[in-house]
């Protein structure tokens, strides 16, 4: 993600965008995978078990999954 990583609507709006663009299909796409949820406001012990969430680092995102991508006419990657 670098230093400056997006919003988790900007990278679905970017994706989307490259999917309709290059023709991709984004059935195997899953977005917390490149953009994992983040914790809220309230700390996880005062949230339900179901509700907690637990910071991962997200993974990466590379021009060259893009192109490959793009190259097989759906995503690649899971």
């Amino acid at each position: 993600m670098g230093d400056y990583p997006w919003a988790r609507e900007s990278g679905d709006d970017i994706m989307q965008s490259y999917f309709r663009q290059f023709n991709v299909k984004q059935d195997a796409f899953d977005l917390f995978n490149y953009w994992p949820p983040e914790q809220g406001f309230l700390p996880n012990f005062l949230l339900p078990k179901s509700k907690r969430i637990f910071p991962r680092k997200p993974e990466p995102l590379t021009l060259a999954m893009l192109i490959a991508s793009a190259q097989a006419g759906r995503w690649l990657y899971r």
